[in-house]
């Protein structure tokens, strides 16, 4: 949540735009996006969207594969 934050702010600072600007922009409160930007909250892919649209910025969303597998799978195929 936090790298997720710092590229918020990041972005927003490049932009000129105040927390309050952004807050406005994305439809919530200037406080959930300090929060956001702090790593303190944790934000839904819907606000995501919203901020990432706002900041005129494409936000991605995946899931990277690791080499193990999840117990419950390697149990299944014994």
């Amino acid at each position: 949540a936090l790298r997720i934050g710092t590229e918020v702010a990041r972005r927003r600072h490049a932009l000129g735009l105040t927390q309050a600007q952004l807050a406005r922009e994305v439809g919530t409160s200037e406080a959930a996006i300090s929060r956001l930007e702090s790593g303190d909250a944790n934000a839904t892919v819907r606000t995501l969207r919203r901020v990432a649209v706002a900041l005129r910025a494409d936000w991605r969303h995946r899931l990277v594969p690791t080499n193990s597998e999840p117990a419950r799978v390697r149990a299944a195929r014994r």
